[in-house]
């Protein structure tokens, strides 16, 4: 009897992917129409799918061939649902697509190389965020390819950044409604540096991971941003200066000033405006960051309801936020 395998070619071709009404089974929160017409241009064929959309179980990936990197992934995560620690598996090619067009081992082992671990693979949709439910070790392991990946700076995957989707697994079964939808992906952008060891590849500066959720019948979505770029520098990874913006001839580029491992919460649109993705939906209201955008330095595992101003609303309600901040200077957590 054949051992079931659930990264194999059937099993993959099959898997229900990212599920648009996820949240309370009505609402749509799709992903049809978050990229551009020019970004489609660059999806690769899929074995088995049309659209050209790699679909896992729970777990949707606008993959760009030409970068070898998601996109995005779109996932699901039902706090309600016992949720265990989920074993680790080796990567591998996602069999849909080309070889080719993947960041492989071939690629990661030439940055192992050296002493010190330059990069890790950073899941784009995590392992550990993915195990819930009946399905839990196949949702898990169908993280572990490549194509749900983008090299990340040592310890970026396991700090701030890991802390972060850590909280967001924890807030589930905090919320009201334990549905949430979460869209995570590298700030792909034309003028993103070089690796120095590869020169045919590019290294994504930023990272951002947008959270949907329900709170008293209305959805709501938050974003969060996380940089490498200084980080990159000081391993000497890429060349500087990245852009002639930072020798003064033009206003600064958005997130260049982040810290390596700093996490900033940020308005939508401040992602929307890099990259060119499309996270806007019919029902589902942005929160408003007043000051465009908020360092987080604690990532607070208490859960509660916080005070938060809603986007062209002039009263303060309570709603969960996901993550619950404490600012500097101030004593009390706060949204």
């Amino acid at each position: 009897m054949a051992v079931f395998n659930s990264r194999d070619l059937s099993v993959l071709k099959s898997s229900c992917g990212y599920i648009d009404t996820f949240i309370d089974g009505s609402t749509v929160v799709g992903i049809d129409k978050i990229l551009t017409s020019e970004q489609r241009k660059v999806l690769p064929d899929v074995d088995g799918n049309a659209s050209q959309l790699l679909r896992y179980t729970m777990l949707s990936i606008w993959y760009n061939k030409e970068r070898k990197v998601p996109f995005l992934a779109a996932y699901n995560i039902d706090g309600s649902l016992k949720r265990t620690g989920a074993n680790r598996v080796q990567f591998k090619d996602d069999p849909r697509i080309s070889a080719s067009l993947q960041l492989n081992n071939s690629f990661y082992n030439l940055i192992y190389n050296s002493k010190e671990t330059e990069f890790e693979i950073g899941h784009m949709a995590s392992h550990n965020e993915m195990a819930w439910g009946l399905k839990k070790e196949i949702q898990a392991e169908q993280t572990f390819h490549f194509t749900n990946s983008v090299p990340q700076v040592e310890k970026l995957n396991s700090g701030l950044w890991s802390k972060l989707e850590s909280y967001v697994i924890t807030e589930t079964n905090e919320s009201d409604n334990k549905r949430i939808s979460v869209f995570t992906g590298p700030m792909i952008a034309d003028d993103d540096p070089t690796y120095v060891k590869d020169r045919s590849f590019q290294l994504p500066l930023f990272f951002f991971k947008i959270v949907v959720f329900s709170f008293e019948g209305k959805l709501y979505s938050t974003a969060f941003v996380m940089s490498q770029l200084k980080r990159l520098r000081e391993l000497e990874l890429i060349d500087a200066p990245v852009t002639g913006y930072e020798k003064g001839f033009v206003l600064p580029k958005p997130f260049s000033d982040y810290k390596h491992k700093e996490v900033f919460q940020v308005n939508i649109q401040k992602i929307e405006a890099y990259t060119g993705l499309n996270f806007h939906w019919d029902n589902v209201e942005p929160l408003n960051i007043e000051e465009d955008e908020r360092k987080i330095y604690k990532i607070a595992q208490t859960g509660g309801k916080l005070k938060n101003k809603l986007a062209n609303n002039n009263t303060y309600n309570s709603v969960p936020i996901l993550t619950n901040m404490v600012l500097p200077g101030r004593n009390n957590i706060l949204f």
